[in-house]
């Protein structure tokens, strides 16, 4: 037995599965792994591994995205404001795609604390997250629980060899590729901002503060829901009306980002969030006329 599983042995046999949750709370392959080749041996339940990595996992990840959710933005706003402009298609795609964001960030080397932190910047819902990561966790405990209770030792020295670097290969360019996507995806946007800037833009009142917006292009309509109290019409708009401060706002939008990145639901003044201009902007164009 190798030192590193022996020292594991020692801290299951006085931790149990709390040593699981605590390392799994962390990055924690190694200490899953680790986990899966005693629950072979009888030193843990395989059942109470893979319940407890995916529990610690759960709640390292929530932890991680509150974090960022309450500070994130805030801090790169005072002290990096070029890395929000510069992250906004990243974050719209993540919001577009929570289900396959949160999965691919869960298998990328080293990235599920620092993932969970970037998925606290977007707009994603706090229960999409929970309820998603849940199942995410859960299949992850199973897949390294597994390869650690089918091939023993075996698992721990390819982790520890070449495999580890293999992983960290793909997870490089798995990003290099994100990164070129999204380049690829901002220039054709730029091309095509004028044809974007100039939408028709229809919005419905659906209830007090509640209003249905279509956006019309040549590319096609889109639909969006989107909320407004009647306090936040006045700090944004001033004497303007709702309908004319949500048009505005949308006309805003289209010209920072395609018709398809806006959410389909969204409080009005969760644009600041992204854009931090988007106050002190709205409220020049709707004082001078410029819609």
């Amino acid at each position: 037995m190798s030192p590193e599983l022996a020292h594991l042995q020692e801290l299951a046999a006085s931790h149990g599965l709390a040593a699981v949750f605590v390392g799994t709370f962390l990055e924690g392959e190694a200490v899953l792994l680790m986990a899966g080749v005693l629950a072979s041996r009888g030193v843990l339940s395989p059942v109470g591994v893979w319940i407890t990595a995916a529990a610690g996992a759960l709640c390292g990840h929530v932890v991680w995205f509150s974090l960022g959710r309450i500070f994130g933005l805030r801090l790169l706003r005072r002290w990096l404001p070029g890395v929000v402009r510069a992250t906004t298609q990243a974050r719209r795609v993540v919001e577009t795609h929570p289900k396959t964001a949160i999965f691919v960030l869960q298998y990328l080397y080293g990235a599920r604390i620092a993932g969970a932190l970037a998925l606290g910047l977007t707009r994603l819902d706090w229960l999409r997250f929970v309820l998603y990561e849940a199942v995410n966790c859960l299949a992850w405990a199973a897949l390294f629980a597994g390869a650690g209770y089918a091939l023993g030792e075996t698992a721990m020295a390819a982790f520890g060899g070449w495999l580890r670097w293999l992983w960290l290969a793909a997870s490089g360019i798995a990003v290099l590729a994100g990164v070129h996507w999204l380049t690829r995806r901002a220039a054709r946007w730029a091309g095509s901002r004028v044809e974007h800037a100039v939408a028709e833009i229809r919005v419905e009142r659906m209830a007090e503060d509640t209003f249905q917006v279509y956006v019309r292009d040549a590319g096609g309509t889109s639909a969006h829901r989107v909320t407004l109290s009647d306090a936040d019409r006045r700090r944004l708009g001033g004497d303007a009306d709702a309908e004319a401060l949500v048009e505005a706002s949308f006309r805003f939008l289209l010209e920072r980002e395609p018709r398809e990145s806006i959410l389909a639901h969204f409080a009005l003044p969760e644009i600041a969030r992204y854009f931090p201009d988007f106050p002190a902007e709205i409220r020049r164009r709707l004082t001078t006329g410029r819609g």
